[in-house]
């Protein structure tokens, strides 16, 4: 490629100076070019290290100084370019601006305006035709500037900020979240009920200016904590993720604000005791590393196909192996037969589906792959000793049903 056509049209198209340096930032007059003609005097050398920043070279850094003059550095493998100074004919909000106080008439007098679309363009050809991984104009705008949205953001915090110092308000302590979330984890009842009966020291942040709305979403951002703190526990995230909309659907059905913090706690204590059998009935299990991969990709083929009828032939169709290897394999590693570990994982389903759905008694027999309601109600009674509807009436935290 012909480095130096590329950086005398850019520098003429644009009507500014493109300046050239080493990787190290030593400038190469001789290799730098002026729309005028001339060798381009160097810059301070501060302002040469502001400009370029801590960039790498997977977008130009787009600066200015003062909030009037723009300059764009561009890393490449070889070499640094700047380019500028150029003002530009609309008010755009950059990320990156230096202040200097005295005179910068040495960076502004050759400054002359140019069309912002003009601008876009030149930048994106340069840097385009240097690189080996193109960038759109989305990104160039995305990596350097500063959105409305993002502004008034920024603009709230600062405000919000000095109003919680002066009104001396702070956030509940993160360290007790961290030890809720670790307890949840965990599987930790004992370190859960502790830190549920500590006295908090702070207040919750304010998420909406509408008093209803805010302690929904406080609500509804503690449950999705909650849920995944359980994901990194071992409960499956198709369980947690479910049962986390079941408990947001819930947040926003209340009418009253009150009953929001205590089905929070429940939430906790239920996610909590969901992973603590998890582990309990993980026992005997040997670390995930040393398990079998055919055993993990079985027990993975389970979850995703719960909703269905699952058999031993079918997973080891999948698998590519014997039916009877698959069997031993997993007894060895398992410590249980394939059809239990099944039946044992429906079973859990069923519960919470009982627990916080309002699906019908034939909609779980259908959806789980049993043959019919009297199936599923017999192997449900076998395994806990109460029926499909004692089960709801006990523990069930959805006030109507459909069955």
């Amino acid at each position: 490629m012909n480095i130096n056509y590329l950086i005398q049209t850019t520098a003429q198209s644009l009507e500014t100076i493109i300046r050239e340096f080493t990787p190290d930032k030593r400038y190469l007059p001789q290799k730098s070019v002026s729309n005028k003609g001339t060798v381009p005097a160097p810059l301070p050398k501060d302002v040469v290290n502001y400009l370029f920043g801590s960039m790498d070279i997977s977008c130009p850094l787009i600066s200015s100084i003062n909030g009037d003059i723009v300059y764009t550095a561009i890393s490449t493998n070889n070499n640094l370019y700047l380019i500028g100074p150029v003002r530009l004919g609309i008010k755009l909000e950059i990320k990156h601006n230096l202040i200097i106080d005295s005179d910068h008439s040495t960076f502004s007098e050759s400054a002359n305006m140019c069309d912002f679309n003009l601008f876009l363009k030149s930048i994106l050809w340069f840097y385009n035709l240097l690189s080996g991984s193109p960038i759109t104009e989305n990104d160039l705008l995305v990596t350097n500037c500063i959105s409305k949205s993002e502004k008034e953001s920024m603009i709230y915090y600062s405000h919000l900020l000095f109003e919680n110092r002066e009104n001396e308000i702070r956030h509940n302590p993160y360290d007790q979240e961290f030890r809720m979330l670790s307890s949840i984890e965990h599987g930790d009842l004992r370190m859960l009920e502790q830190v549920q009966r500590e006295a908090p020291t702070g207040e919750f942040g304010k998420l909406s200016s509408d008093a209803d709305r805010n302690y929904r979403d406080i609500s509804i951002s503690a449950v999705t904590l909650i849920s995944r703190a359980a994901i990194r526990g071992g409960l499956h995230p198709e369980i947690a993720f479910s049962m986390c909309d079941s408990y947001i659907m819930k947040i926003e059905q209340l009418k009253n604000l009150l009953e929001l913090q205590p089905l929070v706690e429940g939430a906790k204590s239920t996610f909590a005791i969901m992973v603590n059998d998890l582990k309990q009935r993980n026992k005997k299990d040997k670390e995930m590393s040393n398990t079998h991969p055919l055993v993990k990709e079985t027990k993975d083929y389970i979850f995703f196909h719960l909703h269905g009828k699952i058999t031993l032939n079918e997973v080891a169709k999948q698998l590519h192996v014997r039916s009877n290897y698959l069997s031993d394999l997993f007894r060895k590693y398992e410590g249980i037969s394939f059809t239990d570990f099944v039946l044992q994982e429906k079973l859990v389903l069923i519960k919470n589906l009982l627990t916080y759905s309002k699906y019908s008694y034939n909609d779980i027999a259908f959806y789980l792959g049993f043959s019919s309601q009297s199936h599923l109600g017999n192997f449900f009674k076998n395994s806990t000793g109460m029926t499909l509807k004692q089960y709801r009436n006990k523990f069930s935290s959805i006030d109507e049903y459909s069955v």
